[in-house]
């Protein structure tokens, strides 16, 4: 879950975490046990929450970059309050040119051209807080990858790829009607969109995967 909705994908029964850049998350929870009861009938073996950031302080804006082996850069950009309004934008693009991932030595159709990553992501978060007992949060996520890789099956001159994207909307209404009762509306949609590419084509033949969370 990310943010209090479901963003796995039913069809390939996996969530692409690695599309989820470190950077945009504040903590992660875990729950241990059957708590189906009160997630749904997947949360059998328990469930794995992660929380993006939040504003904080005063209005600040911050960016980074760097570069690393085999062609890895990231930039980084973002903009933090925290007041009766708070916002987060952060803008995340990671490129990793990389190796070959197939050696042509050993798979003799791979093409032994270079296979990278590339990702490019943006979370916002808005808060709006009418007194100490109600507030209106509304907030948006997405992640964009596109991965290259080999096959040993096609053609040397072959160029195969996937895109990932995973997505989140929702709108909450946090009420406190008395000390003793807490309230929390929720609504919602998570997606989970997988495709295979070949030679920039999209692979129609059971390649494609899309799950769509509302709650």
């Amino acid at each position: 879950m990310l943010d209090g909705v479901r963003i796995n994908s039913a069809t390939s029964g996996i969530t692409s975490l690695e599309n989820l850049m470190l950077d945009q998350i504040e903590r992660i929870e875990v729950v241990r046990g059957n708590v189906s009861s009160l997630y749904g009938s997947e949360a059998i073996g328990g469930v794995v929450q992660i929380f993006t950031r939040r504003g904080r302080g005063a209005p600040s804006f911050n960016a980074s970059a760097g570069a690393g082996s085999h062609g890895t850069q990231r930039a980084q950009r973002a903009l933090e309050a925290r007041s009766t309004i708070q916002n987060l934008t952060c803008r995340f693009r990671v490129l990793i040119r990389g190796v070959s991932a197939l050696n042509p030595a050993l798979a003799a159709n791979a093409n032994p051209d270079n296979d990278g990553y590339d990702n490019t992501s943006a979370s916002v978060n808005v808060r709006h807080a009418f007194n100490a007992d109600h507030s209106l949060t509304a907030t948006a996520f997405n992640s964009q990858g596109h991965n290259q890789y080999d096959s040993a099956y096609g053609l040397p001159t072959d160029i195969n790829s996937s895109e990932v994207q995973l997505s989140k909307l929702s709108l909450a209404s946090d009420n406190r009607l008395n000390e003793a009762w807490q309230s929390k509306l929720q609504l919602a949609q998570g997606m989970d969109y997988y495709q295979d590419f070949k030679n920039g084509l999209p692979v129609t033949s059971g390649s494609t995967y899309k799950t769509t969370n509302a709650s």
